[in-house]
């Protein structure tokens, strides 16, 4: 499986939204069945919600930059990557964006991440 990937985001605490419940549970029991079941190494499997754990120097905090920066990580050659995102999205002006912790309904442009842009 070394050219697989998983990323399982879930959000809860939104900084300007209504928070969602349950979204970090779900995104944490998809991480563990990855790891248990699909055997997948640990630095191919990626978990960031808003109290997981990061693995090393780096945080899994959900905000804008974290979720690029740990995307723009994966290699380019992989065949496959599960992404799950648990959190608000947005069509805006035709568009459809996922909205990171940090989101700003009045910059989604800015702020939210354009699913076109993710791989």
């Amino acid at each position: 499986m070394n050219n697989f990937w998983a990323i399982c985001i879930g959000i809860e605490e939104y900084l300007h939204y209504q928070p969602l419940r349950g979204a970090e549970n779900r995104a944490q029991a998809l991480y563990r069945y990855f790891f248990a079941e699909s055997n997948l190494p640990s630095d191919q499997l990626l978990l960031l919600t808003d109290t997981s754990p990061s693995p090393g120097k780096r945080s899994t905090y959900p905000n804008h930059n974290n979720i690029l920066e740990w995307i723009n990580d994966i290699p380019v050659n992989i065949e496959y990557c599960w992404f799950f995102f648990q959190g608000y999205g947005i069509n805006y002006q035709g568009e459809d964006y996922l909205l990171p912790i940090d989101s700003n309904i009045n910059t989604v442009t800015q702020t939210g991440i354009k699913v076109r842009s993710l791989f």
